[in-house]
Parts: structure tokens; sequence; C-alpha cells
């Protein structure tokens, strides 16, 4: 599933990995795998909204808040962009987690599924990363109008494993800058490093810990943004 080409050049990858912390590799999937990826989450009608509420991570299907009074949804959308030109960090965009803890078993997804928790991608991400790769997780992601990803820096460790790198696959054709939606990477000081646009079939990866944000997507932008992100986990020592 992943592009032989990929494996071929993995050495210069690795080494932009090195050097500046990112890496985004084209045409990382074999294009007929990536098409019918992007074909089965664009037909998709079920997801769910992921946000806080008083600072807690809240769930929320999309056709639950779709059958509330327009007034109820307006004040919940309201209270989300009040909260989040308040707090530091803020979110809201619509997903279906697929591999890990709270996945969901979405038969529409399953190639996904299989992809993302197969030995092939693991062992893709130990020759990147010089690391083990023992686990990865996985949500496929919606962008759309008004939705994003405030600044922020993924935890490292967890329980009884270290997160070692964030992956975003892009699955959008023919997204327009304008429209929003960039994976911004940012250095110690706070300054973007790097800003990648949603590109149809392109796997971005970045160590962890590093700040990063997706910039809101336009009121005017009528197209979403769809990806599958996640991370890959070591071993702890």
């Amino acid at each position: 599933m992943i592009n032989e080409a990929v494996i071929n050049n993995i050495a210069n990858y690795k080494k932009q990995l090195s050097d500046y912390g990112w890496v985004t590799i084209p045409n990382f999937l074999d294009l007929s795998f990536a098409n019918h990826a992007l074909d089965t989450i664009e037909k998709r009608r079920e997801w769910d909204i992921a946000t806080l509420r008083q600072g807690q991570p809240f769930v929320v299907g999309v056709s639950e808040l779709a059958q509330q009074p327009s007034q109820v949804r307006s004040q919940f959308l309201n209270e989300i962009l009040m909260a989040a030109n308040t707090n530091n960090f803020h979110y809201l965009y619509e997903f279906v987690r697929i591999v890990g803890p709270d996945s969901k078993l979405e038969s529409d997804l399953n190639n996904l599924v299989n992809f993302f928790s197969s030995e092939d991608y693991l062992s893709f991400g130990t020759m990147l990363l010089d690391v083990k790769v023992e686990d990865a997780d996985a949500q496929v992601t919606k962008y759309t109008a008004g939705y994003f990803l405030k600044q922020h820096c993924d935890v490292r460790e967890s329980k009884d494993k270290n997160r070692i790198a964030a992956c975003v696959l892009g699955l959008t054709k023919g997204w327009n800058p304008d429209w929003g939606g960039l994976l911004n990477i940012m250095d110690e000081q706070g300054e973007i490093v790097k800003t990648i646009s949603p590109k149809f079939n392109t796997m971005s990866i970045f160590s962890v810990p590093q700040q990063h944000f997706v910039s809101q997507v336009s009121n005017f932008c009528s197209q979403a943004r769809y990806s599958v992100t996640g991370w890959m986990w070591s071993e702890k020592i």
C-alpha cells in the first residue's frame, strides 16, 4: 500500500526529518488505494464533532446535534468560539477514530483500519525514525468552514509508551491555501518554521514534542479538508 518509491527514497526522508524535525512525503500510498480511501470518506455520513466544553474533551454526533433546535446549535458554536478566544488551547473538527483507544468498528473504513494497524506501516515508521515503532493510532478528520485546531504541543509520554511522531496523511484534492486549514509547525521561539497546505496523498510527519496548529478554515470555504491523523509510539524505557 505504501508507494514503493517512498521506501526507495527513505534515506532522503530520514535526513529531512533529522535536519528539520518534519518531513513531507508526496505520493505516499499507491494511487488506487488513496483514491479509494478518499471516495469512501467522502461518502461517509456519520461523523462525531470533537471540541472542548468547560475545558474538558467533548464529543457529540453530527446527526445528534443537527436534531437540536437552531438556537441550541448556534449557542453551542458561539460557546466554542468564545472559549477559543479566551483559552490558550481549543479545537473544533469532525472525526472518526479508526485505530487506537476508543476506536470504532467501521466496516466502510476497513482498508484504512488495516493499513494504519499493519506491520508495513509500523516498519515504515521504524525505518524513518530509527526507533522501533511499537504501536500507532489514527483518526479520520474532516475540517469544514469555521473548524480549527489551536496551537499546542503533544505530550510525549503516556503510562507505558512514548509518543515519538505525529502523522498527517492528506486526502484532499484541489485545496486552495486561501481557505485556511493549514498545518503550521513552530520553533521554540514561537515562530512558524513550516506551513503545510493540504495535498492529496501527501504524508507529513513531525517529531514530538513540537508546537503546531491548524489554521481556521475560512467561512467562505465550501469544501471539506480530509486527512488521517495520528501518532507513532515507541516502548517506554
